[in-house]
């Protein structure tokens, strides 16, 4: 039985082989000031999407289950505790159907509460997690709150991990959803991964939503991460609420340029064009 769930790239988000979509010395990008993200709460809805696709590799944190009884509550590293519960089936415990519930349970510095239900396949790539009550990670690197009710299920597709994604979460201040989002990603030989959105809707806010452009064929622009985790190219498109097109792209390492047609002429003017440079 594995003992950790990989960390994902959910999204969006996100969390990229590139076929012609580098970083452009000519973008006309190059003398926006970009901006960093501690001014997190001057962002735009689009700008909010683009910070939340890039993180989306540290938005969703789960623990898999690692005992062989049917329940038992273990003490947390520094804190609190954890218990595993496993369905049985005529006294034998069903490990691939897991419940694991999390009270002030603080590790590194990181406190984790919650409870969650597991469905695992053959691998820990493969299953669903359903989240029984809210679940937070606080004191961490990352502030995350995932509502009641959500799901997540994976699947693989040759060598895609494929994510199918309903829920609704707060990560760093930003409220984000995705409705039937789903996302492709992969491992790269050199350490690096690279991920792209299918279909669906990814939500920003309260209300504010972003639908997957369902013309483009974002596969062929993935977002492509190196070994470092750090972004270096790729290119997302989405229709916004007044079917406006928007888009995200990486023009330079960890650098997102985004894109939103405001007006629906048909191009971008360059009032509906800003940056925001990850690292800062």
């Amino acid at each position: 039985m594995v003992n950790k769930f990989k960390r994902y790239s959910i999204v969006t988000l996100a969390t990229l082989v590139i076929l012609g979509c580098g970083s452009n010395d000519n973008d006309n990008t190059n003398n926006i000031t970009a901006k960093s993200i501690q001014d997190l709460n001057t962002f735009s809805d689009a700008e909010k999407l683009a910070y939340a696709v890039a993180n989306q590799k540290n938005a969703i944190k789960t623990d898999g289950a690692k005992n062989k009884n049917s329940r038992e509550v273990q003490s947390c590293e520094n804190d609190g505790t954890t218990e595993f519960t496993f369905p049985d089936n005529m006294g034998v415990p069903d490990y691939t159907q897991p419940y694991i519930k999390y009270e002030n349970c603080l590790e590194d510095g990181e406190t984790l509460n919650g409870e969650m239900k597991f469905s695992m396949g053959n691998s820990y790539e493969t299953g669903s997690i359903t989240y029984i009550t809210d679940f937070t990670s606080t004191g961490g690197e990352d502030e995350v709150f995932i509502k009641a009710g959500g799901t997540i299920t994976m699947s693989q597709e040759g060598d895609w991990e494929v994510l199918l994604i309903n829920l609704e979460m707060t990560f760093n201040g930003i409220t984000r959803g995705g409705e039937d989002l789903i996302y492709k990603g992969k491992g790269l030989a050199d350490g690096g991964f690279i991920e792209f959105p299918v279909s669906g809707k990814e939500k920003i806010g309260n209300s504010v939503y972003f639908m997957v452009d369902p013309s483009y064929d974002a596969s062929q622009t993935p977002f492509k991460s190196n070994k470092e985790e750090q972004l270096v190219n790729g290119m997302f498109k989405y229709l916004d609420e007044d079917n406006n097109s928007v888009e995200l792209e990486i023009t330079s390492k960890d650098i997102v340029t985004v894109r939103i047609d405001q007006d629906g002429d048909g191009k971008f003017s360059e009032n509906e064009i800003s940056t925001i440079d990850l690292a800062k």
